[in-house]
């Protein structure tokens, strides 16, 4: 007797490499879902992995993902040379903007009070109007917080007419403590074990992944 496979693959697609014989082949080997990531790609790559995609087969699925609510570090500006140093007890002021894409890779401690980031960017703003409009499937909102960030996507969709899905991605502590009211508003959750592997140490990922998958269940 056939049973029928609960579990999907998603494969994150880049613009780069996305002809219409690699999907086939993909979607031969058993992929379900294509992944877009809207932080590593244009709206004009997206397009061009939507149009492939749709070419191969139209029923492919496919889901757009947000940057969300998150904050990084870019490069050092060139300025200054070799980098900044700093000695124990220097104090250092940190300031932000909502531009710049992280080009270098580093680990950083710093304790910060809670900020209230927006729950849609406007770059996710812009990646969700499009989404709407190209037939797109789901929309994964990355580094949901609470509630109020789904509604926040569903507000859009509504105001769009959209019957889009939302995927919550849980990867912060903030979305663990309030994984019930998130999991009560999302039509899915994705565990993204990376991000949230930056705010739980190695050995408590396991439990935290088993506990999301049993409340959704």
């Amino acid at each position: 007797m056939y049973e029928m496979k609960k579990t999907k693959i998603v494969a994150t697609l880049s613009d780069r490499r996305c002809t219409e014989a690699f999907v086939r082949q993909l979607h031969d080997a058993g992929m379900d879902v294509v992944r877009i990531n809207s932080a590593h790609v244009t709206v004009e790559g997206a397009e061009h992995i939507v149009r492939t995609v749709h070419a191969v087969d139209p029923a492919i699925a496919i889901m757009i993902d947000t940057k969300g609510p998150e904050i990084r570090v870019t490069a050092v500006d060139a300025s200054y040379g070799d980098g900044i140093r700093f000695a124990a007890g220097d104090r250092v002021a940190v300031r932000g903007s909502s531009g710049g894409d992280a080009t270098t890779r580093g680990t950083i401690y710093l304790n910060v009070p809670a900020i209230d980031l927006p729950s849609v960017t406007e770059r996710d703003r812009r990646f969700i109007e499009w989404a709407v409009c190209s037939d797109v499937d789901f929309v994964a909102h990355s580094f949901v917080r609470s509630a109020r960030d789904v509604a926040a996507v569903q507000e859009l969709l509504d105001a769009c007419g959209s019957p889009m899905k939302i995927i919550s991605k849980i990867e912060n502590r903030e979305g663990l403590e309030h994984l019930d009211e998130i999991v009560e508003a999302s039509y899915g959750i994705m565990v993204a074990r990376g991000d949230l592997g930056v705010e739980l140490p190695a050995e408590a990922i396991p439990g935290a992944q088993r506990r999301i998958v049993e409340k959704c269940i």
